[in-house]
């Protein structure tokens, strides 16, 4: 998979330009690799793209499945931001509750 090589080299940008091209030939963006990409982020501690990158998942109604959270939740581990990568982890796990958590503690 191209994107993982460029998520592994820290090409970013490339990363970025791939997954365009991928779309613009009608190749799906799958959570697997949306989930290499915010781990990739995460990594480089550059949250706000990782939270970019989430959030356009969300966008594009994808859930997290059991493979792509292993293998987030690892790279997660590996990386020296902790704490800012649980709460990006919890905010897009909960994105799709948001309305209704709201709903029950009145917010």
């Amino acid at each position: 998979m191209h994107v993982s090589a460029l998520c592994r080299k820290s090409d970013m940008a490339r990363e970025r330009q791939m997954m365009e091209c991928l779309q613009r030939v009608g190749c799906p963006l799958d959570v697997i690799m949306f989930s290499v990409v915010v781990g990739s982020y995460v990594s480089l501690e550059d949250m706000d793209d990782a939270r970019e990158v989430a959030q356009d998942m969300i966008r594009r109604c994808l859930r997290w499945d059991s493979l792509a959270l292993v293998e987030l939740i690892g790279m997660l581990l590996v990386g020296s931001v902790g704490a800012q990568a649980q709460e990006l982890l919890l905010e897009s796990l909960f994105e799709r509750y948001r309305v209704a958590l709201g709903q029950l503690i009145g917010a």
